[in-house]
């Protein structure tokens, strides 16, 4: 009885950990990166953006652009895709919703069925570049629908890079609806709500441009937040002693997918820039 209840006690810890690591994102920032991030954010973005920043209510820029998108989808070894049009459907109606603020639409030039089963579990440090070789539609931006993403001895459910950079998101195709505004957000330069790579942010706010996601209208988050439905319940403090209220709605972070549901001004300021300095390229 006692090796079953060890067993079953394994079993469970096992699956609970896969499940975190698959409601979590693979986009990790270095010190290093941030470092040079932080550089560009002050020499570039903090020309352009909305003097009064803690007062801004609404985007400073409409983009009016709508941007390509080539789906690739990988099948499995029977051929199945997995994923209804109607998926994609909603997936595509939620992000564009979630981009609107900015004049920012998405639309479908091409449908690729990846019939190479081998890619269904996907090792990015292996066979990243190998897909990009085969299945890439330059100036557009590539979204690669997989069964399981392994990136950094984690399966998250999904990742995109910063700018500059090429032109593509990862995505476990169960993670389409829920992830695809999330992975989006960090191609056009988001980084986490909890980001710490650069220093902490403090709860008050005070070094709101300097720490954290570099971003003031995002309140101070931590990464592993204690909720009940959308009810936060942990105690955090930061470096002063203050307790942290984390942003529970905002797209960046890894609250319950369920009460995610924004952006932050700013943030939409952030993204704009990014399509207008490193993504204006885009078809």
């Amino acid at each position: 009885m006692k090796k079953i209840t060890a067993y079953l006690f394994f079993y469970f810890s096992i699956i609970s950990y896969l499940y975190a690591q698959e409601n979590k994102c693979g986009t990790v920032v270095s010190p290093e990166f941030m470092k040079s991030y932080k550089q560009r954010i002050k020499n570039e973005f903090n020309k352009t953006r909305n003097v009064n920043i803690k007062a801004s209510t609404v985007p400073d820029t409409c983009l009016n652009k709508e941007i390509a998108i080539t789906m690739h989808i990988v099948c499995d070894s029977t051929g199945s895709c997995k994923i209804t049009k109607s998926d994609i459907d909603d997936a595509f109606t939620i992000l564009n919703n979630d981009f609107k603020p900015i004049c920012l639409s998405f639309k479908i030039c091409k449908i690729d069925t990846i019939k190479n089963w081998k890619y269904n579990f996907f090792d990015s440090q292996i066979e990243e570049k190998e897909i990009f070789t085969l299945y890439y539609n330059p100036k557009t931006i590539n979204v690669y629908l997989v069964e399981k993403i392994k990136l950094n001895g984690g399966y998250p459910a999904g990742y995109a890079p910063l700018p500059p950079s090429s032109d593509y998101i990862f995505l476990n195709k169960s993670a389409i609806k829920t992830s695809i505004s999330h992975e989006m957000g960090h191609y056009f330069n988001l980084l986490h709500t909890f980001e710490i790579s650069g220093g902490a942010e403090d709860a008050d706010g005070d070094n709101c441009e300097t720490a954290g996601d570099l971003i003031c209208d995002t309140e101070a988050d931590i990464e592993n937040a204690q909720f009940s439905g959308c009810t936060y319940i942990g105690s955090a403090k930061d470096t002063k002693g203050d307790y942290i209220t984390p942003p529970i709605c905002n797209l960046m972070s890894y609250h319950p997918k369920a009460c995610r549901c924004c952006f932050t001004t700013q943030q939409y300021n952030r993204m704009a820039h990014a399509y207008i300095y490193f993504r204006k390229y885009l078809y």
